[in-house]
């Protein structure tokens, strides 16, 4: 019988889930269980239970596929609890009670904790039960439809809804019912993580239970963080930090597309602040940290809040050093603790029996808490059968092959996984090797099926299989699985010993599985950019296996997909882990001689180096890509690499005459190949460049017609910038009313479209014109009435901007409310607000910013008297000479200052 089924068949007599699950792990079906002698069963379970096996014994079976409906419905979750993430054993409760009435029918039954379970059968004094049957009918309906819609997609997971509008968190798994020992050291944790300083590292080799006791300490931590537990696991093979980063701002309700990483990472910050001011104190918990992400852990540690505790888990002690953390040193288990552990896990009497060969076996495990776990999960299996004995066990491991136990770390968890392995049967054993294909992160039934070239059912028997023998762990949704580190190096090591053809026809569906997967995403649903997040770590390592089997159509496919059609790392801001793909996928279309798809790789290359600041490389990536569309005669490809080379010349203010040629030329091209967002692009960036040399006349122009443009391809995004962006210049020639109007209606379409990052930068537009407004006005009550007008938008803008991790854009607004302050007579507020936009502009390299705030500290610093007059004198050449730099005519405006002012300081008292 199947274990499901057997299970099935319990919980149809009565029986709760967790006690089914520990009989099935010793009884292969119901005849052998009740087969089982008295003496058999006292020594598996205790007297309670024992009576709860009799009872089931005498009960009469609710069907089978009434009993599979319902745990499949509420996913073996009491439906009173509302918790998708509990773990508590579930059973079956007849809503109408089945000794008057015994009805097994669907709408009659119910499942229900064991807590629920007893309130609901308990006789109280009142005058209405609390749990009545039609509460229980529409409580059960309810959970069963949440279910259903979490599974589509279409809401968060029962028991996560709270703060949604804060994001839900992603929250670690619950801790080992198992834990044992550690309860000092897990105080001691709890301590430095209240603290001040509220940093912990729990350091420790490999095996030694670092993970279980964080768990146990952040499940202990739970009322004292009110805000909630962040929790990533980061031994990664791809993504590391910046993986770990986007998960969380996304489980903060979030979206990250286009951000920089230190935009991203200053929004990150902003929504601890938000989310620890109105929930409560938070707890980070990074798992298996190690020091080829220690760079990017210190940087992430410093966007967050003083108030927000950081616990972590690694192998090195520099980890926990580099954040500054208390520093917490894991031993393996006391012997008395590791005994029980062993004890607890088997349930077998042979550990109080056979101390001393108790003894030796823990002494070859090295006291490590995993290498236990897996050995006693075979006990309990094994302890059955004729001769079986923990002595005989000992002999078994010391005789394995020297080869397999030079796997890294200590013999110990050589020795468990190679026992686990060696008892899996051969299907297993061959699905266990083929988790060595796969990147490190989470498992699910479908992808592990495809690549093992087994049914979906058959595969998720085995993997429960392999759960039930700790070589395993069920995820968080329905169908994962999660693999311990060194259990998933394991795999690797068996994958690389066994033969060539099985590796060969392992990695050939392995890459088939993930490239398909994501062409189909980009031909179907460009925009679904969460079905790549969730495969990335996989698709990047079948990428590679495709272009070392010789597959080249799939890797440039599949490259060219995620690029062209969905933007993906560009959106994911994930330009530097492109770069590879893409120079693979460039190897591979000269192999095909594809010429068109070589050219477009290489156009995304310079793309992907403009975005990361390696302008050279990427001028000339794009001159190669120009070269090769001018060959094949691709006008489309060719317009997009003329308007990236112009538009990254222009930025750079490296060549501005030859960027305006080059944008030119785009245009040209673009219109006969319609290639509409060349059209808009290139009609915008020209608009930008003349604005910027002060020719408002023709920029003006040149943005009609990109809003033109835009309008007639119905981009919507495109319509509001170049909206807002002929506003302003309307506004600077002198029709502020028609400017006002323009940026209004770019406003509500980013309102409408929900572009955040356009909704706050207009909003800033519009406080900046009435602040212009207000400066014209002598003072009075309608300028006062103005300027709060003023400040209110701009207070809005500034903290969209936060909200959107637009860090440059936060400085400008933070500047207009500056020069708010220093409108008012606030002059030693304003310009203490100008200094700290200027430490930022000159830390993250924001030129055209700088330049503004140096000339507008210059002007509030000269009236002061001369120490400052000639600090004003360097702010003003420091402006000049970044405006040259751009070439913006605002640089002689600037020039008439440092003149004025430098005859000033030259006569005499």
């Amino acid at each position: 019988m199947k274990r499901d089924t057997f299970i099935e068949l319990m919980m149809g007599r009565g029986l709760r889930s967790d006690l089914a699950e520990r009989i099935a792990s010793r009884f292969c079906d119901w005849e052998a269980l009740c087969g089982a002698e008295s003496g058999e069963l006292a020594k598996l379970f205790a007297p309670p239970e024992i009576d709860e096996i009799q009872r089931a014994k005498r009960r009469r079976e609710i069907p089978r596929a009434t009993v599979k409906r319902l745990i499949t419905e509420c996913e073996f979750r009491c439906c009173l609890c509302w918790n998708i993430d509990s773990d508590s054993g579930v059973l079956i409760h007849h809503i109408r009670f089945h000794a008057t009435a015994p009805d097994d029918r669907f709408e009659n039954l119910v499942v229900l904790c064991a807590d629920h379970h007893d309130k609901v059968h308990t006789k109280r004094e009142l005058t209405r039960h609390p749990y009545p049957p039609e509460l229980l009918l529409r409580r059960k309906d309810e959970f069963a439809a949440a279910i259903t819609a979490f599974k589509a997609g279409k809401r968060v997971a029962p028991g996560r809804e709270k703060n949604a509008e804060t994001g839900m968190l992603t929250a670690p798994p619950l801790p080992s019912p198992h834990f044992v020992g550690r309860d000092a050291i897990a105080r001691d944790i709890v301590e430095a993580l209240e603290s001040e300083k509220g940093r912990a590292a729990i350091v420790g080799m490999g095996g030694i239970g670092k993970t279980a006791l964080a768990l146990k300490v952040a499940d202990a931590c739970r009322e004292k963080f009110q805000g909630g537990v962040l929790w990533a696991e980061v031994a990664t093979d791809f993504g590391g930090m910046p993986e770990m980063l986007r998960a969380w701002i996304r489980s903060l309700g979030h979206d990250v597309s286009g951000m920089e990483i230190d935009e991203q990472l200053a929004l990150f910050g902003a929504l601890l602040t938000k989310r620890s001011a109105t929930n409560g104190r938070l707890l980070l918990l990074i798992d298996d940290a190690g020091e080829r992400i220690v760079k990017d852990l210190v940087k992430l540690a410093s966007y967050v809040p003083p108030d927000v505790s950081i616990l972590m888990t690694t192998r090195e002690a520099t980890v926990g050093a580099a954040l500054v953390a208390s520093q917490f040193n894991v031993e393996p288990l006391e012997r008395a603790d590791c005994r029980q552990l062993l004890e607890s896990l088997s349930g077998s009497a042979l550990v109080r029996m056979e101390v001393s060969a108790v003894d030796k076996l823990l002494s070859l495990l090295g006291d490590l808490p995993l290498a236990v776990e897996l050995v006693a999960r075979q006990i309990a299996m094994r302890e059955r059968k004729p001769e079986f004995s923990i002595e005989g066990l000992c002999r078994r491991l010391e005789e394995f092959d020297s080869k397999i136990l030079s796997f890294p770390g200590h013999r110990g968890i050589a020795m468990s996984f190679a026992l686990s392995y060696e008892h899996l049967d051969q299907d297993e054993q061959r699905v266990f090797r083929s988790f060595g294909v796969f990147a490190f992160g989470p498992l699910n039934t479908v992808s592990v099926a495809a690549i093992a070239a087994a049914s979906e059912d058959a595969m998720e028997e085995t993997l429960d299989r392999l759960v039930v023998v700790s070589m395993l762990n069920w995820g968080a949704g329905v169908g994962d699985y999660r693999l311990h580190p060194l259990m998933h190096k394991y795999a690797e090591f068996l994958f690389g010993r066994t033969d060539e053809s099985e590796q060969s026809a392992t990695r050939v569906r392995f890459y088939q599985q993930y490239t398909s997967t994501a062409t189909a995403a980009a031909k179907d649903a460009p925009g679904n950019l969460q079905a790549i997040d969730r495969i990335l770590p996989n698709l990047t390592k079948a990428i590679h296996c495709a272009a070392a089997s010789g597959d080249y159509s799939a890797v440039t496919e599949t490259v060219l997909g995620l690029c062209a059609n969905m933007g993906f790392f560009m959106s994911r801001n994930l330009d530097r882990e492109a770069m590879p793909l893409l120079e693979v996928a460039i190897s591979a279309a000269k192999h095909r001689g594809d010429r068109d798809s070589e050219s477009a790789c290489i156009g995304h290359l310079g793309s992907a180096c403009a975005r990361l600041g390696v302008i050279r490389k990427a001028i000339g990536h794009f001159e190669q890509a120009i070269a090769i569309a001018r060959t094949t005669g691709n006008a489309y490809d060719l317009a997009s690499h003329l308007h990236n080379l112009g538009s990254t010349l222009l930025s750079e203010a490296a060549d501005i005459p030859r960027a305006e040629r080059l944008l030119h030329e785009a245009l040209l091209m673009a219109g006969p190949s319609m290639n509409a967002d060349v059209v808009i692009g290139s009609l915008s960036t020209l608009g930008t460049l003349h604005r910027d040399v002060g020719n408002l006349k023709e920029a003006a122009r040149l943005y009609e017609r990109a809003l033109e443009a835009a309008r007639l391809a119905g981009n919507r995004l495109a319509e509001g910038n170049n909206l807002s962006n002929l506003g302003l210049i309307t506004d600077q020639l002198g029709n502020s009313e028609e400017g006002e109007r323009m940026i209004r209606e770019a406003l509500a379409i980013a309102v409408e479209i929900d572009d955040v990052r356009g909704e706050g930068n207009r909003t800033g537009h519009l406080g900046g014109i009435l602040f212009a407004k207000a400066s014209r006005l002598p003072p009075g009550p309608e300028r006062s009435k103005i300027l709060n007008s003023a400040r209110e938008l701009l207070a809005t803008a500034l903290q969209l901007a936060q909200e959107t991790g637009d860090v440059e854009k936060a400085g400008s607004w933070e500047m207009n409310l500056a020069n708010i302050c220093m409108l008012e007579g606030r002059f030693t507020e304003g310009i203490t607000m100008y200094e700290g936009v200027l430490d930022m502009a000159k830390a993250k390299g924001f030129a055209r910013l700088e330049a503004q705030v140096r000339f507008n500290l210059g002007l509030a610093l000269v009236p002061i008297g001369e120490p400052q007059a000639r600090d004003a004198l360097n702010h003003f050449r420091t402006s000049r000479a970044l405006l040259r730099k751009m070439g913006s005519p605002t640089a002689a405006k600037v020039e008439t200052y440092i003149n004025r002012l430098t005859d000033l300081l030259a006569k005499p008292n």
